[in-house]
């Protein structure tokens, strides 16, 4: 049986209690994942560490860093990877950076490898969730905090979750390759409407992510003034929408009924809930 020190110390290095997790499953994860926490830190990771720790509460040494271009789409500057090891019935996590930050820190002249870190970070701590719509919104509000070294920063951090997945930033470039190649070949494209419906992919594509881009900020910020950011990254979709919609006696009530059945919430309560 793990102690509330246990669960503490471990929830604060970014191991998550899973959703259905029991004492015991948790305590075998911790196990698992306990051998993988590094021994040695560069100063990037330091202070990415730094980042995620005042942020969210979080310092995940566990989770290895290797350098490879390997499976990278050309705009990213790292990957979070999990896989399923059906041996031991866990997850292997690992952020993969591009091989240049071996050699500097900055890529394109954007992007600075402790804030490319940290965002990863956010990730690899938050995969136990399952969680797509906000997943991008907590990754990318590290960006903020690197805003005084990179004005750009401040972009990103905003415009960042733009979209959920890899999948999504494809379809969106596609949209916008479509209508060029159809404007280089535009002998072959003589029917006026066919060409007016090509050319309004590219704002149709944009409309449709930005508007959606602000109604998530707008429900996320709406969570993040009722409860504590340490608390909240450790949410799943559901919860914080469910979250914004309610006042914060009313979530009070609602985390006090979930924690008589939710080992889960047990945890979250032990460490956080005397601090929303």
């Amino acid at each position: 049986m793990l102690s509330d020190e246990q669960c503490i110390f471990w929830d604060k290095k970014g191991l998550f209690v899973f959703l259905y997790d029991t004492c015991a499953s948790y305590s075998n994860n911790i196990k698992h994942y306990q051998a993988l926490s590094s021994s040695t830190e560069s100063s990037e990771q330091k202070d990415a560490f730094e980042v995620v720790q005042s942020l969210y509460d979080i310092e995940p040494l566990w989770v290895p860093v290797v350098y490879s271009d390997k499976n990278l789409h050309f705009w990213e500057a790292a990957c979070s990877w999990m896989q399923q090891e059906d041996a031991t019935d866990t997850w292997k996590i690992w952020i993969q950076l591009r091989k240049c930050f071996l050699k500097k820190n900055k890529l394109y002249f954007l992007y600075q490898k402790s804030e490319v870190l940290a965002h990863e970070y956010v990730h690899a701590c938050r995969y136990s969730l399952h969680a797509k719509r906000y997943e991008e919104f907590f990754a990318y509000y590290t960006s903020f905090y690197f805003a005084n070294k990179s004005p750009t920063a401040y972009l990103r951090g905003f415009l960042g979750p733009l979209f959920s997945s890899p999948k999504e930033a494809q379809y969106f470039l596609l949209s916008l390759v479509v209508p060029s190649c159809a404007l280089i070949l535009d002998p072959f494209f003589s029917d006026p409407f066919f060409s007016e419906i090509l050319f309004c992919l590219p704002f149709l594509a944009c409309a449709l992510f930005g508007t959606r881009l602000l109604w998530r900020w707008k429900k996320w910020y709406r969570c993040k003034k009722k409860i504590s950011l340490p608390l909240m990254v450790r949410l799943t979709d559901e919860e914080i929408e469910f979250f914004s919609t309610l006042s914060q006696e009313k979530i009070i009530a609602w985390i006090g009924e979930a924690r008589k059945t939710s080992f889960r919430w047990q945890e979250l309560c032990l460490i956080y809930c005397n601090k929303l």
